[in-house]
């Protein structure tokens, strides 16, 4: 700050000025900043920013087919505000590219598993299903978190099938422990 500049400077400009000066900068050292807030010291013999000479840039490549191809015109002067009338001379400017991703339609393919009972000995045979999830994407996932088959999310007011509601007590088949006959 110049001499002149701070003799325009009004008396509470002034002591605001003389107070910051007198006032010693926040560092790690004088207040409880982090180093890692600290200001970093350029060097004299800093390396300057920016590509350096002889570099090539690297852009994106523009698309030789666009799908669509959208004219901005402008309808305004920015100048003085006038209507552009749209039969006027224009001069191509640039080029600016959106890409979109198209949305993800999932593919749902229903397997069927098929039942036949043979005619001479009487044996239903299932026909083996290539491993693909039973029920809902919901369910298995709920049953994937299940730690055991103590384990239900059945509103309470149905009994439950796989434990009788007697006060019988039964172990659980997946932990092996005794689980209580209970209504689920």
């Amino acid at each position: 700050m110049s001499r002149r500049e701070r003799e325009r400077l009004s008396k509470a400009e002034m002591t605001e000025l003389v107070l910051r000066l007198q006032r010693p900068e926040k560092t790690s050292r004088t207040s409880s900043k982090p180093p890692s807030r600290d200001r970093k010291e350029r060097r004299a013999q800093a390396k300057p920013g920016g590509a350096k000479p002889g570099h090539e840039g690297h852009s994106r490549l523009i698309s030789e087919t666009p799908d669509a191809v959208v004219e901005h015109r402008p309808d305004r002067c920015t100048g003085c505000g006038g209507a552009l009338q749209s039969d006027l001379p224009a001069e191509f400017v640039c080029i600016a590219e959106r890409i979109d991703l198209p949305e993800v339609v999932p593919v749902v393919t229903r397997h069927q598993q098929l039942a036949v009972r043979y005619p001479i000995c009487g044996t239903r045979a299932l026909a083996p299903l290539p491993g693909v999830a039973r029920g809902t994407p919901l369910m298995v996932s709920l049953s994937s978190h299940r730690p055991c088959a103590c384990t239900r999310w059945q509103p309470t007011s149905r009994p439950s099938r796989r434990f009788p509601t007697s006060g019988s007590r039964r172990r659980c088949p997946t932990c092996s422990g005794s689980a209580s006959a209970r209504a689920d």
